[in-house]
């Protein structure tokens, strides 16, 4: 009986033969599914590229990964640095602050590496994306329940996170280039048309005087008076076609807006009368004076105004609100209409440029009764600067700006130049570190949003090479230094008042003092 039951070595060899090929099989198909994902993915790494918006590439993924990936749902979560946000890109839930806080998203941006959450609601991992060092969002993946991913197949999904910052970047470059191109297109109309003016201005200047002395001699005769008035349209649009072709002011001088607005509303009074627009006009009895360029602060308005013309309703409620109004240190130009719906683009791109560039913003709000536009700079200073406390300082600052954006990097240098201090502005946090340990500077300003923690890092990093370390938050952000640098770390917001202005340079020029002494 015991020698039945014995089980002959052969037997054994082939059960164990059967399960080594089974456990290998079972390995080399899963390894096989593996490859074949990891594979997927890089290819639509590559069909992302082609993505013409952000929805646009939310809707490539949607499509392929709950196939690939076991049911999982994707979601980019997009940085806006202007405001401070992560936004959904699907347009679906609520944007959260960059600032690091409990969501998982925010810790795998904030801490620009991959985080794993297993939660009651699933499973998520999310995933930086980068592009040339900077992180410009977050890819959330969720599954409904806990899966285990590996290693190549979390580092194909890096690399397609990567891939579409990478697409969005492309995506910006490509906006770009169309802006600029229109922008020459238009220069070029411009400058044909300002020809044209130009060869017309004699005539029509000569046909002017006549009409004038025709009006003169008969003040009765209601052709006479029809002529010069539509004769002195014609000259005045000329004038204005003519000024459209002349080199653009280089430099800043005092600017009334409500005369910038008098102006307008006068040379569009003729085309109103021609539509039927009805206009208030609400204009303060003193001026309101900013410091820029006359011919782009007009530009920028009146781009609003032909931009509401042409949204104005076709019948019924055709009427154009326009405002000049002081706010203490800010002055706001204000245009209202009613709409019939809101276009998906306003058209205001350059307005919006020409508004930052000089320290201010423009706003559109929809209001029960149409569209509110107004554009917000800051008011010059109402007399001149006589004592030190009121310029800021007794001596010329060497100050170092980062400042990623161009435009405000242009407008602080003003700024400070103008009160005679030396401004060397600068990109990148790499590019301001390498400054501030080969030269000297009384101050590092920073005029990056608040809520990224980059800002944090730079202070850590120079405090060791300058003296003072500034940061120049948006107007409605709110910084909150790190406790250990809480009294170290000055805070000017943008764009700044007149007063902090010289609050600060003061504190800045005693902080230099002291470590020179």
């Amino acid at each position: 009986m015991d020698e039945f039951l014995q089980i002959p070595p052969l037997v054994t060899a082939f059960v164990s033969m059967g399960a080594a090929s089974l456990v290998w099989w079972w390995r080399d198909r899963r390894l096989t599914r593996l490859r074949e994902r990891v594979t997927a993915i890089q290819g639509l790494s590559e069909d992302i590229l082609t993505g013409r918006s952000a929805s646009a590439i939310q809707q490539v993924l949607n499509a392929a990964l709950p196939s690939l990936l076991d049911g999982a749902t994707p979601r980019l979560w997009l940085a806006d640095r202007q405001s401070g946000l992560l936004e959904p890109a699907d347009g679906r839930g609520s944007p959260m602050p960059l600032s690091s806080g409990s969501n998982p998203v925010q810790q795998s941006f904030a801490a620009s590496a991959p985080v794993r959450h297993d939660g009651g609601a699933g499973f998520l991992l999310l995933l930086p994306m980068r592009c040339e060092g900077s992180i410009s969002g977050v890819l959330e993946l969720h599954w409904p329940a806990r899966r285990r991913i590996h290693l190549d197949e979390e580092a194909a999904l890096a690399h397609l996170a990567n891939q579409a910052a990478i697409a969005l970047r492309l995506l910006d470059q490509s906006i770009l280039r169309e802006q600029v191109l229109r922008s020459e297109r238009l220069g070029a109309v411009g400058q044909l048309l300002s020809g044209v003016a130009s060869e017309l201005e004699d005539p029509v200047a000569e046909v002017l005087r006549i009409a004038s002395r025709l009006y003169d001699a008969d003040p009765g005769h209601e052709s006479f008076r029809a002529l010069k008035d539509w004769a002195a349209s014609a000259h005045q649009a000329l004038d204005r076609l003519i000024a459209f072709g002349r080199p653009g002011e280089t430099l800043a001088r005092p600017v009334d807006l409500a005369e910038v607005l008098r102006k307008l509303t006068h040379f569009r009074e003729r085309t109103w009368r021609l539509r039927q627009v009805e206009t208030r006009l609400d204009l303060p009895d003193s001026p309101l004076l900013v410091l820029g360029s006359y011919g782009q602060l007009e530009q920028a308005l009146l781009s609003v105004i032909l931009r509401a013309e042409e949204l104005l309703p076709a019948a019924d409620d055709r009427c154009l609100g326009l405002s000049a109004v002081r706010d203490g240190e800010r002055a706001r130009l204000v245009v209202e209409f009613p709409i019939v719906s809101p276009p998906e683009e306003w058209g205001l791109t350059v307005a919006h440029g020409i508004a930052g560039n000089h320290g201010g913003s423009l706003r559109l709000s929809t209001e029960p009764r149409g569209v509110r536009c107004e554009i917000d700079l800051p008011l010059m200073p109402l007399t001149p600067p006589d004592s030190p406390s009121e310029i800021g300082t007794t001596r010329s600052l060497t100050l170092l700006l980062l400042a990623p954006e161009s435009t405000e990097s242009r407008h602080l240098v003003d700024l400070f130049a103008a009160r005679n201090h030396r401004v060397v502005p600068v990109a990148s946090d790499n590019e301001a570190l390498h400054l501030c340990r080969r030269l000297r500077f009384d101050a590092l300003l920073a005029a990056v949003p608040a809520a990224d923690p980059s800002w944090i890092q730079l202070h850590e990093r120079s405090n060791r090479h300058v003296p003072c370390f500034v940061l120049l938050p948006e107007s409605d952000e709110a910084a909150t230094p790190p406790p250990a640098a809480a009294g170290e770390i000055l805070t000017l917001r943008r764009p700044p008042s007149s007063t902090e202005l010289a609050r600060v340079l003061i504190e800045i020029e005693n902080r230099a003092r002291r470590t020179t002494s």
